[in-house]
């Protein structure tokens, strides 16, 4: 995965767009360890809609995707973060196909 700067990082832990991102992933990642796969998926589709939204280039998506894993496993349980990062890995993938 991206390496990106602890000064891109500081400033994202500030940013309203980056917390939404970390919580849409959260929220995805708790329905997996659920195995609610429909809602799960309805939650991976609004994350994919979330960032396109947002116009960031597929390197700043993808590191953005990045530091949303970090910031779900400050907050969730190892089982949430491992989906977390399930999820983020398939959409840090999907970038290269999808911009």
């Amino acid at each position: 995965m991206a390496l990106f700067s602890f000064f891109k990082t500081k400033q994202w832990n500030k940013d309203p767009q980056q917390h939404q991102l970390a919580t849409l992933l959260g929220e995805a990642a708790v329905f997996a360890v659920r195995s609610d796969d429909a809602q799960r998926y309805k939650k991976e589709a609004e994350i994919i809609k979330f960032l396109s939204r947002n116009g960031w280039r597929k390197g700043e998506a993808g590191d953005r995707i990045v530091h949303a894993c970090s910031m779900v496993k400050i907050a969730g349980s190892p089982k949430v973060y491992q989906e977390a990062k399930n999820i983020g890995e398939a959409l840090y993938i999907s970038l290269g196909k999808a911009w």
